[in-house]
């Protein structure tokens, strides 16, 4: 797989875990910790995968989701959830998200 994704999530151990992962893939990687800067990214980027955690500071997950879709139906949007409730998953795929994962890989 070839490609862009953006990592947006507020914890460094997510980050260092996904990106170790992804660039042994050969898969190019930005991060961002807040929801203003993945969305700063998003409009200034050529991105193919956000992962997106739900819980950020400032802007949420969620409202960064509805951004995306508003102008962008190509981008494939992962949302991560350290919550793992039902209506967590139910509410971030009506909303655009492509996939919700629980977040149970690292802190």
């Amino acid at each position: 797989m070839t490609g862009k994704v953006l990592i947006c999530d507020d914890s460094v151990a997510v980050h260092r875990s996904l990106k170790s992962y992804l660039k042994n893939e050969g898969i190019e990687v930005i991060s961002a910790f807040t929801g203003e800067d993945a969305v700063s990214v998003i409009n200034h980027s050529e991105i193919d995968v956000v992962v997106l955690d739900i819980m950020l500071p400032g802007i949420s997950g969620l409202d960064v989701c509805r951004e995306i879709r508003k102008t962008n139906q190509g981008i494939y949007i992962v949302m991560l959830s350290a919550k793992g409730e039902v209506v967590d998953r139910v509410v971030g795929l009506e909303i655009g998200a492509d996939e919700m994962e629980r977040r149970t890989f690292c802190a």
